[in-house]
């Protein structure tokens, strides 16, 4: 159950900003690296919250619901990758985003999360 949350945790990352242009626009590298080091996320998933926390060192802490999880993320090329143990294969997750009119979506799942 824990690793099936961490996988829907990690693959559920997305961003949103309070301010957007209304057409699409993949967000590069760069601006992930702007946007990332130091941001909490907040979000609800399947009717669960959770929260992860990009500290700039690369490392990564998350809650969702009762349950703690940790790992790292890193940019690669324009993608967010996240690194959870316990994930089925141990393998990172990579996603791209772009910019929306309502915020920054995962080109991967289509969720919007909320960053603060």
């Amino acid at each position: 159950m824990k690793s099936r949350l961490a996988v829907a945790a990690a693959a559920s990352i997305t961003l949103a900003l309070s301010a957007a242009p209304s057409a699409a626009q993949p967000l590069t590298g760069a601006q992930l690296q702007e946007l990332l080091p130091g941001a909490t996320m907040a979000a609800s998933r399947m009717g669960m919250q959770f929260r992860m926390v990009f500290d700039p060192s690369g490392e990564l802490q998350g809650s969702m619901g009762i349950m703690r999880m940790s790992g790292a993320w890193s940019i690669e090329g324009d993608m967010l990758c996240v690194d959870m143990p316990r994930q089925r294969d141990d393998a990172p997750r990579c996603q791209s985003f772009e910019r929306t009119a309502a915020g920054i979506r995962s080109l991967d799942t289509g969720a919007e999360l909320t960053f603060e």
